[in-house]
Formats: structure tokens, sequence, C-alpha cells
């Protein structure tokens, strides 16, 4: 094999760039380390899309089912701050678009099928001087020549690894809990964020599915409030905080 491209990594980001290099007729491969399985889609986890990465994958013909955010109202846990966001002001449709993680991932799959390899990872990456171009060893001991590998593969990156490149980390001490709900909001595409002692609260409507779902919910909280509660607790006992 011979691509100009070998991207490591067949999540959304590796997946989305195989196929924008195929649209302009860049040979490419996506080495995924797991193996081909059937798809589960859980609707739980989102993702938010602003409008210029709504236009890259409307550029790739993915269609998807979309939650439009046109408001968004910010206030402070005590009720005497508060400040909204429209997308009128700003000169744009929607502010924002929510989507499911897994409708996304499997529409970018299904574009990069069949450019990528499963059960594979990358072993090693030399430079072959004598054809400006790298030689790839993956884990099952064939040998692929690129100009160029991207390293799309998450926060254990192989390619990060074997190029040596520094890490840099750091630690929020903060605990993401997500889920979905059902809510009765008047405004269908209007988003609420809540900064209080209790953490931050987001909540935002969620594309049509096949679960009676309207909302998902994002709830960054510090650690420290749960050291001594586990988080379905801390969720039971503090919900209604949001609630009212």
């Amino acid at each position: 094999m011979n691509p100009i491209v070998t991207i490591s990594g067949g999540g959304i980001i590796g997946n989305y760039i195989s196929s924008r290099l195929s649209k302009n007729n860049i040979e490419s491969i996506v080495i995924e380390k797991s193996t081909e399985e059937a798809e589960n889609k859980n609707y739980i986890r989102t993702l938010t899309l602003n409008s210029f990465s709504k236009k890259l994958i409307d550029d790739l013909g993915i269609q998807i089912p979309l939650a439009k955010i046109k408001k968004i109202n910010v206030f402070d846990g005590e009720g005497t701050g508060k400040i909204n966001f429209s997308s009128s002001e700003v000169g744009e449709d929607n502010l924002s678009y929510v989507a499911f993680f897994d409708e996304l991932q499997h529409e970018l799959k299904k574009k990069a099928y069949q450019r990528i390899i499963h059960g594979v990872q990358i072993k090693d990456i030399s430079e072959d001087s004598n054809t400006n171009s790298l030689n790839v060893l993956l884990s099952d001991q064939e040998i692929v020549n690129t100009k160029f590998v991207a390293g799309c593969d998450g926060r254990n990156s192989k390619v990060a690894e074997i190029s040596s490149f520094k890490e840099i980390t750091g630690n929020y001490h903060q605990t993401a809990i997500t889920f979905t709900a059902k809510c009765s909001l008047k405004e269908v595409n209007l988003a609420y964020q809540i900064f209080s002692e209790k953490g931050i609260f987001a909540i935002m409507p969620l594309p049509a599915s096949n679960t009676d779902s309207t909302h998902t919910i994002v709830w960054s909280v510090n650690d420290k409030r749960l050291v001594n509660s586990d988080i379905n607790n801390y969720v039971h006992k503090n919900i209604a905080f949001f609630e009212k």
C-alpha cells in the first residue's frame, strides 16, 4: 500500500479527514485498532457543532438529525445575574447545533469504510530517505509507504508516542456528569447554562430520536463535592436546585 496519507484512528476526526481527502482526490487509509463490530447507538452522548463545523459535514453530504440552538440563557445560581445570547444578534440562523455522537460517528464511518483497516495499529514509523517518504510498520507486520501520517488516535496516541511529542497535561479537578431527560420547556431551540456552587449545569435540546428524552444535561462538578458522595446520590440530592 502506498497512500499519500496514513491516518491512525478511525474515530470522528480520522474518518472525517479521510473522507475530506477523498473528496479532493487524495488517497488515504485509516488504521483502526478495534475490530469491526456492529454498532450500538446509545443516544446519550452528544456533541455541539458551530455553524462552520456543520458546514464541514454538510460539504461531505452527511445528513443526521440535529437540534438547533437559537438562544442561550446564562444565569448565576442565586438568580441575581443573567446574560442572554441570540443567533439574530450575530447574524446567524442558529448559534449552534446538537448532534448525537454515535449518529455522526456512524455516518462518517460509512463514508470512509472502504479506506478503513480494522484490527491493526501502527507499531513504528521510519523515514525512507530514498523516496522522501515514511515507512509505517503495522502490528500485523505489513509495511505502508506514505508521505504523511496523521495521528487521530486519542489521548494515548501511538503516533504521538513514536514521534516523542511532549505531553502537556492538566487537571481541572472536575467531574462531568452527562445524562438525558424529558423536560417541559416552552421554547424548543433554547439552551440554559447555570453557574453555581453546586456546579456548572447546562441543558440543551436533543435531536429527534427513538427515546422519550427531549434534552441533554452536562453538569460539571468540583471533585471535592463528590468525596463523600457517589455521582448518583449527588444528582438526586441536588437536581431540584436546578429544576426550580
